[in-house]
Parts: structure tokens; C-alpha cells; sequence
């Protein structure tokens, strides 16, 4: 069982408590349905324009491309704490492959659990950076490939301008894990085992684009004089 909850702490690296986590957490619920998915919503106000978050979203999705676990440091923060006696995980990528024309995305990763166990394994999706001239920005990942636990996942981003320095930052995933899997893995272990990192997630991209928009506000010429 250990090594089913630690292959399910790679999901929070693409997809998402800490200190000021908590009024985000009336913002997030999970469900199960649809076929044995796993559905979470969480969804936040960022206190920056929308171009503000636009410009954290491709700082994700490039960074996904190449060493996400080294560019992406600072969107990852906090997700590696544990939150039960069996989360104990470092990952590392190998190498990553994406190729721009399909948008397929392959990152091959090094787990070592309990600092011994060592397994290799590849996660495939599309990846899609999107823009529509309502202002919506999307970023999606869809698993395009099975992995061990996985039968199929889609993880998608979303920001929308809501007014003047407002922006409303979303994200829903859907996960269906093996057959196996299901019949132990209930709501409560889900909750304590992703829906907590997909909220942090999604928080820590609040964070970043609230402080680049303070740091210009703070640094711009007019606040100089």
C-alpha cells in the first residue's frame, strides 16, 4: 500500500494546506463519479490583473517542458510535506521530452521511496497552452497513456479576468485510477492524499503572480518620486 500512496504523490506535480491555506479550503470539494473518476475543484481570487496570472501560467507550462522539478520549484512548494506516515517520496525527472507540433508531453521520472526503493516509470499526456479572446487562459494536461495506477487523467488550469486587479484562478481535475486501486482508495484517503496539493497548487500560483504584481507596482516610477 505504501507504494500505491507514493506513486499517487507524482499526480500533485501536475496537476495541486499551508499557512494562509485555509480559506481556500471552502473553495475546494472532491467527488466520484462519472465512470470511477475522481473529480476536484478548487478555485481562488488572485488580487492581480489578468495578464499578471496569464504570465504565471506559461512560466507552468514552459517550465514543464524542460526540468520541471528544478524551474517549477516555487509552484511545487509545499507539496512534498506529509501529510500521513506512508507519504514519504522524493522524485526526480530524468529527462523530458515535448514536442510542440502534436503537444505530446513525456517526462521520465526516478521515485525513491524510504531513501532505497528506486523505480523508474514515464508519465505521457498532451499538453496545451490556450488563449480565447474572452480573456479565458487554459492549460490543460491530458494522460494520453497508462501508467501502473493510472487509467486516465485530465488536469485542467483556468484563469479569467474578473475586474479591474481581479482574477479568478481554477483548477479541475479528473483522475480514474485501476480497478484495484478503487477498492481501497476511498474519498477520505484521496482527500488526504491529493485534493490537499491540488488546493496548495493552485495557491501557490495565486502567490507568485500576486507578488510579481506587487513588485512592479512597488518598483514603478511613480512609486520612486
Amino acid at each position: 500500500m505504501r507504494y500505491i500512496y507514493s506513486i499517487l504523490f507524482l499526480l500533485s506535480h501536475f496537476v495541486l494546506f499551508a499557512q494562509n491555506s485555509q480559506a481556500n479550503l471552502e473553495c475546494t470539494k472532491s467527488e466520484y463519479k462519472d465512470g470511477r473518476y475522481f473529480h476536484t475543484y478548487s478555485t481562488c481570487m488572485v488580487n492581480a490583473p489578468a495578464e499578471e496570472v496569464d504570465a504565471v501560467l506559461d512560466e507552468i507550462y514552459n517550465g514543464l517542458k524542460n526540468e520541471p522539478t528544478k524551474n517549477l520549484r516555487w509552484a511545487f512548494y509545499g507539496l512534498g510535506k506529509s501529510k500521513s506516515k506512508e507519504d514519504n517520496v522524493q522524485l526526480y525527472e530524468k529527462n523530458v521530452f515535448y514536442n510542440p507540433a502534436s503537444g505530446i508531453y513525456v517526462v521520465n521520472l526516478m521515485m525513491i521511496m524510504d531513501d532505497s526503493d528506486e523505480i523508474e516509470f514515464s508519465l505521457e499526456g498532451e499538453l496545451k497552452n490556450e488563449k480565447v479572446s474572452s480573456g479565458k487562459h487554459n492549460l490543460i494536461l491530458g494522460i494520453t497513456k497508462k501508467v501502473k495506477v493510472l487509467n486516465d487523467g485530465n488536469i485542467h488550469i483556468a484563469s479569467e479576468p474578473k475586474g479591474e486587479d481581479k482574477t479568478e484562478l481554477s483548477i479541475h481535475s479528473m483522475l480514474k485510477f485501476g480497478f484495484i486501486i478503487d477498492l481501497f482508495f476511498t474519498q477520505s484517503k484521496y482527500k488526504e492524499v491529493i485534493e490537499w496539493r491540488l488546493a496548495k497548487f493552485i495557491l501557490n500560483l495565486k502567490y507568485r503572480a500576486e507578488e510579481n504584481y506587487m513588485r512592479k507596482a512597488t518598483s514603478s516610477p511613480t512609486n520612486n518620486d
